[in-house]
């Protein structure tokens, strides 16, 4: 069975904790959560990008069993992309 909410919320009612690491051994140079509301979705992270000097907002995954990968993901890119502009831009200005 499938539910929808008609629960809606702005973008204005997002918000970020960042946590940077001090001496990054990997790509990763932040870790984020994502506050909305009272709803909290942890496990994002600020990496240094392989093929460009920028950074990039990676979203939380998991190993499964199998040897896969389970994502959270968005299916509307412009949302996904607002989110990443504010998470940098928040780390830029920390």
């Amino acid at each position: 069975m499938h539910y929808r909410s008609n629960m809606k919320k702005s973008f204005e009612d997002v918000s970020f904790n960042l946590y940077p690491i001090k001496n990054p051994i990997a790509d990763v140079v932040a870790n984020v959560s994502l506050v909305i509301g009272k709803f909290i979705v942890r496990g994002f992270s600020i990496r240094k990008s392989k093929f460009s000097d920028g950074l990039y907002l990676s979203p939380p995954h998991k190993k499964l069993r199998g040897g896969g990968w389970a994502k959270l993901f968005w299916t509307d890119k412009e949302s996904w992309k607002k989110i990443e502009r504010s998470a940098l831009g928040a780390y830029q200005n920390k």
